[in-house]
């Protein structure tokens, strides 16, 4: 059995700043902690995720300090994209960009820590049960999780946030196994309703400090 994370129903700029806030009430530490969180979306910018641009820069004019990493590169080429765009483009980390070299990076320096590297990879493939490719994937989510905690520690993060509980929520699900970090999710659906053991939801819903959902019928979902 695992025990539910807090539940909001949608992912109005308002509504997860007041969850994070919550979040804090319920943890010692400073507020200014949690005014600072990294944002993980599986492409950015991109022109079906203007609703997660909108959201950064709102944030970021509430007075958050955002940093964004993204698994993909931009749906298209700087030359079309708007000025917000192009600004958030040249500030966002890129998972993939980084290539063989800084996954080598990642593994030699989570290598400092054995016990929590050895852990977390049996965890990532355990994912996979018997089926092969799907343990090749979590190899490979393995592999940028620890990328991105290096990414978070180079920035000083310790709260991330991702959008959609899809691919990118796997990398930051196996990260939280890795890192002393809180994790948010923003549930969207319905992709990841479709196949809830093969997008491991349990397992993402376990992860979680707290869950953000579009509406009543994706927390539905997820209860």
């Amino acid at each position: 059995m695992f025990s539910l994370p807090l539940f909001r129903l949608n992912t109005a700029v308002s509504s997860l700043s007041e969850q994070l806030k919550h979040q804090q009430n319920n943890n010692t530490g400073n507020m200014n902690a949690f005014c600072r969180m990294a944002y993980l979306v599986s492409c950015y910018p991109a022109v079906s995720h203007t609703f997660i641009l909108r959201e950064v820069l709102a944030l970021k004019q509430r007075g958050f300090e955002i940093d964004v990493a993204s698994i993909n590169l931009p749906d298209r080429d700087e030359s079309v994209m708007n000025d917000d765009e192009k600004h958030e483009y040249a500030k966002t980390y890129y998972v993939k960009k980084e290539g063989l070299l800084g996954a080598l990076k990642a593994h030699v320096a989570a290598w400092r820590h054995p016990i929590r590297y050895a852990k977390t990879l049996g965890y990532a493939l355990k994912l996979g049960g018997w089926n092969l490719r799907r343990i090749a994937f979590g190899l490979f989510y393995f592999t940028e999780a620890l990328m991105l905690d290096r990414w978070m520690r180079a920035h000083q993060q310790q709260h991330l946030h991702v959008h959609f509980a899809t691919a990118a929520a796997n990398v930051g699900m196996i990260l939280k196994q890795f890192s002393p970090i809180t994790l948010s999710l923003a549930v969207h659906g319905p992709d990841e309703f479709y196949d809830v053991p093969g997008q491991w939801l349990k397992e993402k819903i376990a992860a979680a400090d707290f869950i953000v959902c579009i509406g009543a019928f994706a927390r539905s979902q997820l209860m």
